[in-house]
């Protein structure tokens, strides 16, 4: 991780992230035990931290769980609006992500998918998405949270999402996204992108993807690229995803 960090000092055209969701936080957050016996709403932050080769800010893409679930579909959705609207993915042709292995969120098909679309829409020419050994995920994401949660802890009662995103705001003056209105179905984008999920790699060995998978690479529309440690000399395994050759595609 450490290494991949300091890559954009060397090299204008990467940008890399960590990418994690914070632990919830309830809306009403008020100071009585009341609270406590009452239904309330959680309220979602997706962490994303930002390093290029002049800066390195935090993202906070929102949204509350009366709006969406945050599972694959949002963390996909999230990544997606962040690399449509910050200034810090124009002009880079390699993205370096790192997350957690939690398959419901950051490991999983869906994320495949969002790769597949920004290598067709021609975002980035390469992706690569890498997950640290098990106990050895503190991201800098992780960072942005406490300093967060340092802020939050001056604030006894919020009563709205605004509330939260202006705290959020606040803490080392990170970009706020209300997600509220952007979240896209990944399941239909898979489908019109004619885009199946195959357990087999080329060599029609099995793709261990939960347990074994530590770097994923995208850089052609139609397969994605695996393997099973660090290793920048070790070769990527294959795995062809389109059902169907097609010639173009528009979206």
């Amino acid at each position: 991780m450490a290494t991949d960090r300091n890559k954009p000092k060397e090299d204008i055209g990467l940008l890399y992230l960590t990418v994690d969701l914070q632990q919830t936080m309830p809306l009403p957050k008020i100071p009585t035990s009341k609270a406590f016996y009452l239904r309330q709403i959680c309220f979602y932050n997706l962490g994303i931290h930002v390093v290029d080769q002049t800066k390195q800010k935090a993202v906070c893409c929102t949204w509350t769980e009366d709006v969406a679930d945050r599972g694959s579909v949002e963390v996909a959705s999230s990544l997606l609006r962040f690399v449509e609207v910050d200034q810090s993915c124009r002009n880079k042709y390699h993205l370096v992500i790192w997350s957690d292995s939690c398959a419901g969120q950051n490991k999983n098909f869906n994320i495949i998918v969002l790769y597949q679309y920004m290598i067709l829409k021609g975002y980035f020419k390469i992706i690569d998405h890498k997950f640290p050994e098990v106990g050895h995920s503190y991201l800098d994401s992780d960072r942005d949270f406490g300093r967060i949660e340092k802020i939050m802890r001056k604030h006894e009662a919020v009563y709205a999402p605004e509330q939260y995103r202006e705290i959020i705001g606040k803490a080392s003056r990170n970009n706020v996204i209300d997600m509220t209105d952007h979240f896209r179905s990944i399941n239909d984008l898979q489908k019109k992108l004619n885009l199946t999920n195959r357990k087999v790699d080329e060599n029609k060995q099995k793709v261990n993807f939960r347990d074994g998978i530590k770097w994923i690479r995208v850089e052609e529309f139609g397969d994605y690229l695996y393997k099973e440690n660090y290793d920048e000399m070790m070769p990527f395994r294959k795995v062809d995803i389109l059902k169907k050759k097609r010639s173009s595609r528009r979206l």
